[in-house]
């Protein structure tokens, strides 16, 4: 990671569970579709809800909001067509990111 660039995760908290799921040498087995999606949430969302983050948006502007909730419609469905293979190849080259 270069020095203008910040972790994934502002929260120390949010980034000692990003850290210690995705090590190899703890976690060597490809995560779980429903652990990257938590993963991936986390990284996106911060501490709120996917839901609470549309209604927040969508509190700030209704056409952004709409937006905000075609954007969660489309992670999810993301989520669920992706393998888990690739769901844990994106969060290791996060992870790899994090810790350069």
């Amino acid at each position: 990671m270069t020095s203008g660039q910040s972790a994934p995760y502002p929260h120390a908290e949010a980034q000692r569970s990003y850290t210690s799921l995705l090590k190899s040498e703890i976690n060597p087995m490809p995560i779980s579709k429903i652990e990257a999606k938590q993963l991936l949430q986390r990284l996106i969302f911060e501490d709120a809800s996917p839901q609470d983050w549309v209604q927040d948006v969508w509190g700030l502007s209704p056409i952004l909001g709409d937006s905000a909730a075609k954007l969660l419609e489309v992670f999810e469905a993301l989520i669920e067509c992706c393998p888990e293979e690739k769901l844990d190849n994106l969060l290791q080259s996060f992870y790899q990111d994090y810790v350069e």
